[in-house]
């Protein structure tokens, strides 16, 4: 072979090694489960527990997605959870509600007052109004009207949505529910769904 033809013949020996090769289909993407098929189970009964064993009893039967607020309204962070105890919980113990769903544990410092509210002693209380079924403007005013104007919301299906025209949404649930005689300063928690949800 002469010299010439040596760089024309490594030519094509590159071109042979850049064709096509064998065809690989990439295997499909694997997709979430259908909601359907998310687990459901009775939430346990928390409340008196340390913050920490509360958690510990809420994994073990499934419940991962956990929140947690200082039930006392000072706003403080639960930084060491063995030193708090769980007040409140929602949903209610008892509940059968899907796994995924969101649990809120609201704990108080162990060394607190027995009241979960300090302040409660000189705070106002009224009777909670019962709002379920109004509109969620509606049910806003009433609680306004009756002393209460820490109104917190959610969206009770779970889909995370902001409720941006109050009038759209109905109220399906109240915390505290309606008659508890409450502190005027305390929480108030109104979980709604849209009118055209199902």
């Amino acid at each position: 072979m002469t010299t010439r033809a040596l760089p024309a013949v490594l030519v094509l020996l590159t071109l042979a090694a850049c064709g096509p090769g064998p065809t690989t289909i990439p295997e499909p993407p694997t997709l979430a489960p259908p909601s359907s098929a998310v687990k459901s189970a009775a939430v346990p009964n928390v409340v008196g527990l340390d913050h920490q064993a509360a958690q510990d009893a809420m994994q073990k039967a499934g419940f991962y997605y956990l929140t947690e607020e200082d039930a006392t309204g000072q706003g403080r962070q639960l930084v060491i959870d063995t030193n708090w105890e769980v007040v409140e919980q929602v949903p209610a113990a008892g509940t059968v509600a899907p796994q995924s769903d969101k649990i809120l544990l609201r704990s108080r410092k162990k060394t607190d007052s027995g009241s979960a509210t300090p302040s409660s002693s000189t705070a106002k209380t009224a009777a909670v109004p019962n709002v379920v079924g109004m509109d969620h403007q509606d049910a806003q005013n009433a609680m306004q009207k009756a002393g209460f104007y820490y109104l917190t919301e959610e969206d009770a299906t779970g889909q995370g949505r902001q409720l941006l025209v109050d009038h759209n949404w109905v109220v399906v649930e109240q915390i505290p529910a309606a008659g508890k005689v409450a502190p005027q300063s305390d929480k108030i928690l109104l979980r709604s769904k849209k009118k055209t949800d199902p």
